[in-house]
């Protein structure tokens, strides 16, 4: 019964690789005319169907060699270590310190001593975690300044000072909100909203503001880390221990009453 192999020795087998099919069948009844007509795909279709490989594909090394090698390489080694286990079984004191250590070796991967090691590897960590660090910072840069819009200007300090005292000036929020915390009558934060202002400072210091670092000024001019309006709040005098810490004076915006009367504001 003939079979089809592709062989260097036999590159022609005795039989086709596929069947005849209808579309097959209509090719080989085109063939038989004129074969410059028959476009690329065409041939090659009738080519793999006669022929499972070119001769080219079936020279070329497939690479099994590796998969026998490797097997007969285990096939080896086991044979090595069923025969060291034979002669484990008998007088230890037999087998010399390098059987020892292969039998030892079998069994566990490292001694006590090896695993308890350290072994480095918070410095890949903390490398790929600054790696990282650095390269989000420099992406950052990057579309800060070629990526993304700058920012409105109602962004800006001067705009948020604004829209914080056209905010007091209407009266925003006045049952609970942040109307209800600025005193009209003395033009300055209640006490309520001034311990906050402290506490925010105290948890948020700046070079010249509350906290350890604060430098030495004169009194009226120390700075904090919340927006600054023109009038100073009445500092806190607390006791020690945290007298040393709160040194700072807030200043607050001047906001007057404001009524509405026909078009237009008055004072």
């Amino acid at each position: 019964m003939a079979n089809y192999q592709d062989s260097p020795l036999f590159p022609f087998p005795a039989v086709r690789f596929k069947e005849n099919t209808r579309d097959i069948c209509a090719l080989r009844e085109k063939e038989k005319g004129d074969w410059r007509l028959l476009c690329c795909e065409e041939k090659k279709a009738l080519y793999r169907a006669s022929f499972c490989q070119t001769f080219a594909e079936f020279q070329h090394p497939t690479g099994q060699w590796k998969f026998c090698l490797g097997w007969a390489l285990f096939a080896t080694s086991f044979t090595f270590w069923m025969a060291l286990r034979d002669r484990e079984k008998c007088d230890w004191r037999t087998l010399c310190i390098d059987e020892k250590k292969a039998l030892y070796r079998a069994s566990f991967c490292q001694t006590f001593a090896e695993f308890q090691a350290p072994t480095g590897q918070w410095k890949f960590c903390l490398g790929w975690a600054l790696f990282a660090t650095s390269f989000t910072f420099w992406m950052v840069m990057f579309s800060r300044h070629y990526v993304w819009d700058p920012l409105p200007s109602s962004f800006s300090k001067e705009s948020q000072k604004a829209q914080l005292r056209r905010m007091l000036e209407l009266r925003v929020n006045p049952i609970d909100g942040l109307s209800s915390r600025w005193d009209y009558d003395n033009d300055r934060w209640k006490v309520a909203i001034v311990l906050a202002l402290v506490g925010l400072s105290v948890a948020n210091p700046t070079p010249l503001g509350l906290g350890l670092t604060t430098l030495a000024h004169a009194p009226g001019v120390y700075t904090s880390s919340f927006i600054n309006h023109g009038y100073s709040i009445p500092r806190v005098v607390v006791t020690a221990p945290v007298a040393p810490i709160i040194k700072t004076v807030y200043t607050t915006p001047i906001v007057s009453p404001i009524y509405a009367h026909g078009h237009g504001w008055y004072h």
